[in-house]
């Protein structure tokens, strides 16, 4: 006879099995959230133990190199360049237009005042001086005769007169005619180097023509040229550093010439050199010049400065030795060079100035600097960090 289980005891069961199931299910997730739980917790343990250690090495305060801040005299200084030349010179020209005979001079020699440099032929000027002589004895001659007929009464005082003025028109042509041979020599009126020859001896010196040029070394200058934007800042007596060959050469300006050059729109500008300075004419040099001196400039370094967007900042150091501060100060900049610039508002004298160490920094942050010897020296070296 064969079994069969009644249905109520199977449903049963099967409600077991499935209370097992869920109660199973529910063991795991707990499990799960447990396991999940600890490794949180040994993460954050962790996390915390990371975050002592660093903050156990973060300084108490941000260690920075300050400057006291001082009024001076500020130097604007540009460079130009130009071209050496002496400051006398001439150019030895003919007044007529004549043969030359003999130059007596080549480039490179030394001549003196008074030196005779060029022979023109004269043979024409010559032989019309001795006749312009003999006319002028002729017309002297007839006058003193005439005198003293009218003294006897044998000629007119109108006949001595017109005697005495044709004497006076011979003497004329003579001494013009004198000077016009005199002028076949032709001497230097420097004293000097010759440094142009144009002419040589059987060719026609035309008038006006030059034939030498002569320079006197003993004394030079440059011709500089300058820009419309600093012209204004430069008179007479303005010092300027001319460097030649890598010398420097102390000079000042001797003239400004307001009328600029067509084309470059810059302004000739001459500068005296130092005697002895051995710059010769032509040689290429640079001009140092002072063109802006502001009394009583607030000047910082250049470093210290940042900028927001189109602004600019420093830093300043501010508090007393319990509790230094740094503090971001909004300045305006008005020039400056050579690592340094002009702060024309924003900042003091007696301020401290944070140069170095600020980068980095925020406005009210905790600084620290060293004052030993503070008082002595513009600058504080940075504090060691705590």
């Amino acid at each position: 006879m064969e079994y069969i289980e009644e249905p109520s005891r199977t449903s049963k069961k099967i409600k077991t099995i499935k209370k097992i199931r869920v109660l199973l299910w529910v063991a795991a997730i707990i499990a799960g959230v447990a396991v999940m739980a600890l490794r949180i917790t040994s993460r954050s343990e962790r996390y915390a133990a990371t975050l002592d250690r660093i903050s156990q090495n973060i300084p108490r305060s941000r260690p920075v190199m300050v400057m006291k801040v001082e009024a001076s005299n500020w130097e604007e200084w540009k460079k130009y360049y130009g071209v050496a030349r002496a400051a006398r010179n001439m150019e030895v020209a003919s007044y007529v237009r004549e043969i030359v005979e003999a130059v007596h001079v080549d480039v490179g020699d030394s001549v003196k005042e008074g030196q005779l440099l060029i022979s023109l032929r004269k043979t024409d000027q010559s032989a019309d001086a001795r006749a312009r002589a003999a006319a002028f004895e002729e017309a002297k001659s007839t006058y003193n005769r005439l005198i003293a007929l009218n003294k006897a009464g044998g000629v007119s005082q109108a006949e001595v007169d017109r005697a005495r003025t044709a004497m006076i028109s011979e003497q004329a042509a003579l001494q013009s005619n004198r000077s016009a041979l005199g002028r076949a020599e032709l001497r230097s009126k420097i004293s000097g180097i010759v440094t142009g020859r144009l002419i040589n001896p059987g060719e026609v010196a035309e008038m006006g023509q030059t034939l030498l040029s002569i320079e006197d070394v003993s004394e030079m200058e440059a011709i500089i040229m300058v820009s419309a934007r600093d012209i204004a800042g430069i008179g007479v007596k303005t010092p300027v550093n001319v460097i030649h060959n890598g010398v420097s050469i102390k000079g000042a300006v001797t003239r400004v010439n307001p009328k600029a050059q067509s084309g470059s729109g810059l302004y000739p500008v001459t500068v005296g050199l130092d005697p002895g300075s051995g710059v010769l004419p032509g040689a290429n040099i640079e001009g140092d010049f002072l063109v802006r001196l502001t009394p009583d400039a607030v000047v910082i370094p250049s470093s210290a400065l940042f900028n927001r967007g189109e602004e600019q900042f420093v830093f300043v150091a501010v508090g007393d030795a319990g509790e230094r501060t740094a503090r971001m100060t909004k300045i305006s900049a008005g020039g400056g060079g050579g690592g340094k610039v002009v702060a024309t508002s924003g900042i003091a004298p007696e301020d401290l100035l944070i140069i170095s160490g600020n980068r980095g920094l925020v406005d009210g942050i905790a600084i620290s600097y060293e004052t030993s010897g503070f008082e002595n020296s513009t600058l504080a070296e940075p504090a060691k960090r705590d």
